[in-house]
């Protein structure tokens, strides 16, 4: 399934949007996560428009196709983005199913927490609690350090350091977890891809910085609607204890634990989530309709 490529104006970013099956049918918008495109989920939006969704991915602001944001690139600047996106593309009708990976999910409570309306959040390899203090911190103090280099660096210099495909291929090797043949190199392949695909030094930075910090904790006050939380077992960024103390936190929470990935679930495991998501909205979303192909399955 090709995406259908179109640009909207968000937040003072010229955002593009990828569209996956058919108008029309229940609308799923899908916001990825720190230093991806809309390619990281692709595979996922894909499955989930051949099972009978409309899913419409963003490039976060600074990201791919879209335009770095005029102001700093922090939680609430992303979150007071999706609002705008959403309000865009589904100014009428029932609201949509917000679905967030990594950072984007945590951009997607921000922006619930601010009022924005849906009819239920998906939150893939959810950032729990901060990684600064989370058990991958020694890496995060790594990576503070590459960024903050970026940081003091002359932009044409940061720009090279930050695109640097070495530091792609170590972090796709790091990521990838699947035992699935050939998805190791698949993953790395993909990191390798996404190396240059931010938009400024200034926008990777401060991304960097919001996904260093910001967590789903500080906004789970304003989650009081069906949420499904998709979690791999071999998540070396939300280990399961974290994953569980977020379901408890939520009044009407439903979890998948995918045993044998870790933070790339839509990447490595896009099969097993849409069908999650799928039973996850029948389940949830009665007055919802997909096609009858779709139910007849």
């Amino acid at each position: 399934m090709h995406p259908i490529e179109d640009f909207i104006t968000a937040g003072g970013s010229r955002t593009a949007i990828y569209s996956y099956g058919t108008p029309g049918n229940p609308q799923i918008i899908a916001v990825h996560g720190f230093r991806g495109t809309h390619s990281g989920l692709e595979k996922l939006a894909a499955r989930l428009g051949r099972l009978g969704f409309h899913v419409l991915v963003p490039d976060l602001p600074g990201c791919g196709a879209s335009s770095e944001l005029p102001v700093a690139h922090t939680i609430d600047a992303f979150a007071d983005w999706l609002v705008s996106v959403t309000k865009t593309l589904r100014p009428t009708g029932a609201p949509p199913i917000l679905l967030g990976h990594s950072l984007g999910s945590v951009i997607v409570t921000a922006a619930i927490s601010r009022g924005l309306a849906c009819s239920g959040a998906v939150l893939v390899n959810p950032i729990v609690t901060s990684m600064r203090q989370g058990p991958n911190a020694l890496g995060v103090k790594f990576l503070s350090v590459y960024y903050g280099a970026a940081r003091v660096l002359p932009a044409s210099l940061s720009d090279v350091l930050l695109a640097s495909r070495i530091y792609a291929r170590i972090s796709g090797h790091i990521m990838a977890q699947s035992d699935e043949p050939g998805m190791h190199r698949a993953v790395v392949d993909e990191h390798v891809r996404c190396a240059d695909s931010f938009n400024s030094p200034r926008a990777a930075i401060e991304s960097f910085d919001t996904s260093a910090d910001a967590h789903i904790l500080q906004f789970v006050d304003g989650l009081s609607l069906p949420v499904l939380v998709l979690g791999g077992d071999r998540d070396d960024l939300n280990p399961v204890e974290d994953q569980q103390l977020l379901v408890n936190d939520l009044p009407d929470a439903s979890y998948r634990l995918v045993r044998g990935i870790g933070h790339l679930i839509p990447f490595e495991a896009a099969d097993v989530a849409a069908e999650a998501v799928h039973r996850w909205f029948l389940t949830t979303q009665p007055i919802a309709v997909l096609s009858p192909r779709v139910l007849a399955r």
